[in-house]
């Protein structure tokens, strides 16, 4: 007997950050939403029919506070509130093994569609492409010729 199911997943990361001005500062709150949707494509079966079947998925909130507590302290570098940009690895170090945050960072560590550099290599790769081409490529960029 062969069986044989094949399968995919997509999904949407929806970010919602909203920011007042208050006492001399800013308030900020954020809500990240992620929706995901699978798909099972034709397979065969033991009888030898074929099915196919979609599975919905929904909107959730992320659970936890890890993917905000990343978000935050590269918003604190960003701002020149701090010296150290948190990376992915880093994450497992001060936020998961000291207790300090718990859930994912799947939004902003997810190792198949995030890739995890310091702006400013992001930064120089652009100065580089632009450099030396019309189109840029780079791997930070994303963009092909």
């Amino acid at each position: 007997m062969i069986y044989l199911v094949l399968s995919f997943t997509q999904g949407v990361d929806y970010w919602r950050i909203y920011a007042v001005e208050k006492d001399e500062g800013t308030l900020a709150s954020m809500q990240v939403t992620q929706q995901t949707g699978g798909q099972v494509v034709p397979m065969g079966t033991a009888g030898g029919d074929m099915s196919m079947g979609i599975l919905p998925g929904g909107g959730s909130p992320v659970r936890g506070t890890l993917t905000y507590a990343l978000f935050l302290d590269r918003l604190d570098y960003m701002l020149g509130r701090s010296n150290q940009w948190t990376t992915c690895e880093d994450l497992k170090q001060e936020y998961i093994d000291t207790g300090r945050a718990s859930g994912h960072a799947a939004p902003l560590c997810e190792a198949m569609t995030v890739n995890d550099v310091h702006p400013d290599q992001v930064a120089q790769a652009a100065r580089v492409a632009a450099r030396h081409s019309r189109t840029p490529e780079s791997k930070y960029l994303g963009k092909r010729n």
